[in-house]
């Protein structure tokens, strides 16, 4: 069954690519706009340190590791995550969700996967060059710290995938849920900078409220080598209860909805 399923995302994210590939000045377009949000996040961290050191003890290269993360987190959601969620919304406010649900696959997998916007990869590897850069600049970092960003940037991501999916899930209730979608959208943009330099009831808020510190904030001190094992481990379990409440959200959701037609 595990194969099936991974064969049948291939498929769908092959079309997709087939698709996206046909407008390929799409490509420039999101390639410049990527890169005006990249040097406006860049021009504010050289404007900051013009004046000061180090930034609640993050320094130059640190601060640009977390611009890179940010970078990169964002593309990877606006490539696969966002595009999913909000095609769910749109499903179930026009009724075409029944369609979805006459498919022979798991329902989750299928709303999660069947979308991805090809030309967001522009932001992710403007991400992942500014994040190596940081580094260099930073120094050769250590093996562990490498495999401590990747362990934490995946599960950052399923924290996210989660929040998102039960976010996009009260739409089986509610009607203007894109609206908070977009307001996800500007709350990220938190991410910029590290939560150490947000007052306590915002660090809170912006770690478990809405995990914007996980997507962010935890790899870029994971790949600068400010990260324990025990936070990640932390994160891991964080993730795996974010997981099964989504995964019990959605289907109870399902077990409620009565079609369009009902």
């Amino acid at each position: 069954m595990a194969s099936q399923h991974a064969r049948l995302v291939y498929r769908m994210l092959r079309v997709q690519v087939m698709n996206e590939l046909q407008y390929r000045a799409n490509f420039v377009m999101h390639l410049f706009h990527g890169v005006l949000g990249v040097g406006v996040g860049l021009a504010m961290i050289f404007l900051v340190f013009a004046r000061v050191p180090e930034l609640d003890g993050w320094t130059r290269p640190q601060l640009l590791a977390v611009v890179g993360v940010f970078t990169m987190t964002g593309g990877l959601l606006r490539m696969f995550l966002r595009p999913n969620l909000m095609r769910l919304v749109t499903e179930l406010h026009d009724g075409s969700f029944d369609h979805t649900l006459t498919k022979p696959v798991d329902t989750q997998l299928l709303v999660s996967t069947r979308e991805m916007v090809v030309w967001q990869a522009a932001d992710v590897l403007t991400g992942l060059g500014i994040t190596a850069w940081a580094v260099t600049l930073a120094g050769e970092p250590a093996l562990t710290d490498v495999v401590l960003f990747v362990l934490a940037l995946l599960l950052g991501v399923v924290i996210v995938y989660c929040f998102l999916l039960c976010l996009a899930t009260t739409a089986f209730w509610f009607v203007r849920i894109d609206e908070m979608m977009e307001l996800f959208d500007s709350v990220l943009h938190a991410g910029r900078w590290p939560m150490s330099v947000y007052p306590g009831w915002l660090r809170v808020g912006l770690t478990f409220v809405v995990p914007v510190a996980f997507s962010v904030t935890v790899p870029a001190e994971a790949i600068t080598g400010r990260l324990s094992w025990l936070v990640l481990a932390g994160e891991a379990v964080l993730a795996g209860a974010f997981f099964a409440l989504s995964r019990l959200f959605f289907t109870r959701a399902l077990r409620h909805y009565t079609g369009a037609s009902a």
